[in-house]
């Protein structure tokens, strides 16, 4: 071993240790579940485990069956709660550190390593996934582990036997990622065309692809037999605009690509939607890097870059065919792949400087590649929170009275089911087009000295058009504030009426009361009645 070796290794462990360090501390806060995790989270607490594999989940969930056994699992082990649920999704991002570090070493060494391990380490979005009881984290180790096990083979350090038990690990960890069932068969075409190529068995690959086509076939025969139509559909409706709209073609099908990449690389480096110009400059930045990097490794045409390339290509098909959207979160397990291309890059045009500059230029290529981490540590270090109910309900149950009505706005729900007190309590709807929705259900309540109104994960200007309906109908007696100061989407708040004076009772009804709505709407941002926020933002 050489002393530069030495130095890479422990330069390499360092690194994966800060990572590992703050995935820890993000799950080790236990901050309450918000509402994609309480999906899943009712799913699992209130079923046994065949009902959780073989039944239709609730709440319009899709999960791969390997992941809810999982969860199951970590349940049972720790409880039903933050500490169990989350179990597992903390260990894959702990794996998935290791795993970036042997299959990046594949395409770039020294100062390219170091720098593109500390960006993977710090990710925001890949600490945060740390600590959330969804498949997110899974997706991206699963997807190392796959990419890894094909570029050993395509090294010729698997024999059949090796090759045998790769199949059988890497088929058992596909069954807890869906996107896994795509990048497994676009790495055994590669690695079978590879093979044929060269004039050479195919037994190595075809003992990987056995077990890898097995545990696809279970994954893929739970999305078509368990999950429900109405789900589909569902999911259908809301990926609309991130599947690629090849079929036919459109005037945003050649801007949509290059702009869903870029969503992915600056979910991965900043988790917020990239708005001040320095946050879209250095995103571009890196989308550069990995052009220049991916335009590197087809020059080659080697096998590896061909490996490499796997989850991107499959990712685009999946999205033209309307089978799997091209998003941040969905499509995070590509986000490794544009992560070592921009690696690549950095390290092709390092190459083309004089040998004088290089060293300067490896100096500077680390400060890029360490402001995620810099920002992380100096302006926003873990625990990231969103959406904070339990310490909220905890204290609404303290100051609960008999007799109070409790209404619960829609989205909340869940939250209260999960982590709200034994009372009864109404569930308030869901309604996008007409606040008025909102006011009808109040009405039933009217009259009551003591309504409280809880509200978490709200939707724009929604809690400002209830609350307004509360204060002209009644007065504000108590309230609870979000414990960690959150606003917005992601702020959990309780307040406390009196509805029982006649003369304000008189003022409006539901039916008179003037109320604000969005003044914009997009899928970039949202303005109105005081309030704004960028879709995605970072929750802390």
């Amino acid at each position: 071993m050489t002393k530069a070796f030495r130095i890479d290794l422990g330069a390499a462990l360092a690194i994966l240790t800060f990572g590992a360090v703050l995935r820890t501390i993000q799950h080790a806060a236990q901050g309450s579940m918000w509402l994609d995790e309480l999906a899943i989270a009712v799913n699992v607490a209130g079923r046994d485990l065949g009902g959780l594999l073989f039944r239709p989940l609730d709440e319009g969930q899709v999960a791969p069956p390997g992941f809810l056994a999982l969860e199951k699992l970590g349940g049972v082990l720790l409880g039903h709660d933050e500490y169990g649920l989350r179990l597992f999704p903390w260990l894959w991002s702990l794996a998935a550190l290791p795993l970036f570090w042997r299959v990046s070493s594949r395409f770039v060494s020294g100062p390219e390593i170091a720098a593109g391990l500390l960006a993977f380490a710090a990710s925001p979005a890949l600490v945060w996934y740390a600590g959330n009881a969804k498949q997110y984290s899974g997706d991206v180790a699963v997807t190392l582990l796959l990419l890894f096990f094909s570029l050993r083979l395509a090294e010729g350090r698997m024999g059949q036997r090796e090759a045998a038990l790769a199949g059988v690990g890497g088929g058992l960890a596909i069954l807890a990622a869906q996107p896994a069932v795509l990048v497994a068969f676009g790495l055994c075409v590669v690695l079978g065309w590879g093979r044929l190529r060269a004039r050479e068995s195919l037994g190595p690959v075809l003992a990987l692809g056995a077990g890898w086509a097995a545990g696809a076939a279970l994954v893929t025969a739970a999305g078509i037999l368990i999950v429900a139509p109405a789900t589909l559909a569902q999911m259908q409706r809301a990926w609309t605009n991130d599947f690629f709209p090849l079929f036919p073609p459109e005037l945003r099908t050649l801007s949509w690509l290059p702009l869903h990449l870029y969503w992915i690389l600056g979910h991965l480096l900043l988790y917020i939607v990239p708005k001040s110009l320095p946050e879209v400059g250095f995103v571009l930045l890196f989308c550069a890097l990995s052009l220049i990097g991916g335009w590197s490794l087809v020059r080659r045409r080697s096998a590896a870059g061909a490996i490499l390339a796997v989850p991107l290509v499959v990712a685009v098909l999946a999205s033209a065919v309307h089978v799997l959207p091209v998003s941040k979160r969905v499509s995070l397990f590509v986000a490794p792949t544009l992560l070592v291309m921009a690696m690549a890059g950095a390290s092709e045009i390092r190459a083309l400087l004089p040998a004088r500059a290089r060293t300067g230029a490896a100096l500077a290529l680390l400060a890029l590649f360490a402001m995620p981490a810099g920002a992380v540590v100096l302006l926003a270090p873990p625990p990231y929170r969103a959406e904070e109910s339990r310490p909220v309900l905890d204290e609404l149950a303290r100051r609960w009275r008999p007799g109070d009505a409790v209404y619960v706005y829609g989205s909340a729900s869940l939250a209260m089911r999960f982590y709200g007190p034994p009372v009864e309590w109404i569930e308030g709807s869901i309604d996008r087009a007409d606040s008025r929705t909102y006011f009808r259900e109040i009405d039933r309540i009217r009259g009551r000295p003591r309504v409280w109104l809880f509200i978490t994960h709200s939707f724009p200007c929604e809690p400002e058009a209830i609350r307004s309906y509360l204060e002209s109908i009644g007065t504000e007696l108590n309230r609870i504030e979000d414990p960690f100061g959150l606003v917005g989407q992601r702020a959990a708040t309780a307040y406390l009426y009196d509805l029982s004076d006649p003369d304000r009772l008189a003022l409006a009804d539901a039916e008179t009361h003037p109320y604000v709505s969005a003044t914009r709407l997009s899928r970039v941002s949202v303005e109105g009645c005081g309030y704004g926020r960028e879709p995605g933002q970072l929750p802390f």
